[in-house]
């Protein structure tokens, strides 16, 4: 037995190591940093990513492809190596059971950090799996707003639509109190806007508001149709950036451009409008001031003279608004006040 216990695992460590305990854990300290630095530098390296980012996850990324997860394995495996050599020097190996006992025995502290492979790289694998969770949690609940914002931005677009059915039907009715060149043919919206403008004069305009063919109430409704129209615009606008909040500029948005295309078809209706607003409170405002006597020809109540103010002040911001004015919204030369 004594023999066999000659011939085993037997190290001779007199005259090698460092005895001093604080310049050991110095040592040590400086082994584990290096080895750490070292595998993530060249893991930095093979996935193409910053030195930093190698002890961070991405969830985008299968397990195989995270640089932590084989940090976790191989910084265990390279420390057993290290610290091994501290262990061993010395030794004389042979293959027998006495001698494995003794490497065990004598690689316990290497043993021990090889063992720690295991739990760290299950640890990476839980944490990476935790992350993946909760960005797909993410994701879903972005599509489900995504999915609400869409409906309410088709939602939008049909009530706008529906409006845009009446501001048409009551556009085309004040429009057709004018005639083209003194003939029959009235104008509608199937006519182009210098056709419109130059039979839509000032004093055909006034005309038709002394003679009672256009009432001030329509012209009301129907800003107060194409009002209703630009809050819907607003609103879709505002629901749309929910959608494209990585769009430095709305209008590289293909949606924004959809939207956009509606007010293109509004043109002619809030230029018409427009310029029978301007003419109403034109001839309110002389009728009051300058001739008292021809107020009665033309009554326009303090409520509606009041309203009509506050259209006409909205369309000289459509006026102001590049967008819009971009997009055809209110078009033509701008109207001095």
């Amino acid at each position: 037995m004594s023999a066999n216990l000659d011939n085993s695992f037997s190290c001779s460590t007199s005259g090698f190591g460092i005895s001093d305990p604080i310049l050991s854990m110095a040592v040590v300290m400086a082994i584990m940093l290096f080895v750490i630095g070292m595998i993530a530098f060249y893991f930095s390296y093979m996935y193409k990513i910053k030195l930093l980012d190698t002890f961070s996850l991405d969830p985008l990324r299968g397990l195989s492809g995270q640089a932590l997860f084989w940090i976790s394995i191989f910084v265990p495996l390279v420390l057993f190596f290290c610290f091994g050599v501290f262990s061993w020097v010395g030794c004389r190996f042979q293959l027998s059971s006495d001698s494995f006992m003794n490497f065990i025995i004598v690689s316990k502290l290497p043993l021990s950090i090889l063992a720690l492979s295991l739990p760290f790289g299950l640890t990476v694998t839980r944490m990476h799996g935790t992350k993946q969770t909760a960005q797909q949690m993410c994701q879903t609940e972005s599509q489900v707003k995504k999915l609400a914002t869409e409906k309410n931005i088709e939602m939008l677009l049909d009530t706008f639509q529906s409006l845009k059915v009446l501001i048409d039907e009551e556009t085309n009715n004040l429009l057709g109190k004018f005639s083209i060149n003194n003939l029959d043919d009235c104008l509608s919206l199937s006519h182009p806007p210098s056709v419109i403008s130059k039979a839509m004069t000032g004093d055909k305009i006034e005309q038709n508001l002394y003679e009672g063919s256009i009432h001030v109430g329509d012209v009301i409704q129907v800003c107060q149709l194409i009002q209703a129209a630009s809050n819907c615009y607003d609103a879709i606008v505002r629901e749309n950036v929910k959608l494209n909040e990585h769009y430095s500029d709305l209008l590289l948005n293909e949606k924004q451009w959809l939207i956009n295309s509606h007010w293109i078809s509004l043109g002619k209706q809030s230029q018409t409008i427009f310029e029978i607003v301007n003419v109403c409170l034109k001839i309110n405002n002389t009728a009051k001031q300058i001739q008292p006597s021809a107020y009665s020809c033309f009554t326009l109540s303090d409520n509606y003279s009041d309203e009509l103010s506050i259209y006409k002040d909205q369309f000289d911001r459509w006026f102001e608004d590049e967008g819009r004015r971009y997009f055809g919204f209110v078009y033509g030369p701008r109207v001095s006040k």
